[in-house]
């Protein structure tokens, strides 16, 4: 049951990048334009984010055929991105066009909704991928380690003796 939870989280991530991926190649004149006016842009940033179309096709690739079980890296990015929409909606001193996010048809409170539903997703995900220890009672390990002491006292009096 694990591992259908986790399968279908990865396959929840890959459908979400491909579609922002998708979307951005659809208006890519617009999505670029847009990004231009972004608030918080470097000169030079806007040709390193404009890239991230193939950053996100990357992502599924990865997720789907090379390592589902790495969500690392699609969860830094959800992250970062949720950054920015926080920014956007709080400091920004204004608030750009939509498309830059997810898809244009969304607005950015509902882009923010649907990364923290993602984040959420992604802490299921890593709760599920963690590795377990049965939990030891108190004081096993040291009773363990005085009986392994007196089978070695018992072993070494009774070899002595003829």
């Amino acid at each position: 049951m694990k591992e259908v939870v986790k399968k279908s989280i990865c396959i929840v991530f890959v459908i979400v990048f491909v579609y922002a991926a998708i979307d951005k190649i659809w208006d890519h004149s617009k999505f670029v334009t847009q990004l231009g006016l972004s608030p918080f842009m470097f000169p030079g940033m806007d040709i390193a984010i404009s890239k991230s179309v193939v950053v996100l096709l990357i992502l599924s690739i990865m997720l789907l055929l090379i390592n589902p079980s790495d969500m690392v890296f699609p969860t830094l990015v959800i992250a970062a991105f949720t950054i920015y929409i926080i920014a956007v909606l709080t400091i920004a001193p204004f608030v750009p066009c939509s498309c830059i996010g997810l898809s244009d048809r969304f607005t950015w409170h509902q882009q923010l909704y649907i990364n923290i539903f993602l984040l959420v997703l992604s802490a299921i995900y890593f709760y599920l991928n963690r590795t377990v220890r049965k939990p030891q009672k108190a004081g096993t390990q040291a009773r363990g380690k005085r009986n392994r002491i007196r089978r070695k006292i018992f072993v070494a009096t009774t070899r002595d003796k003829p």
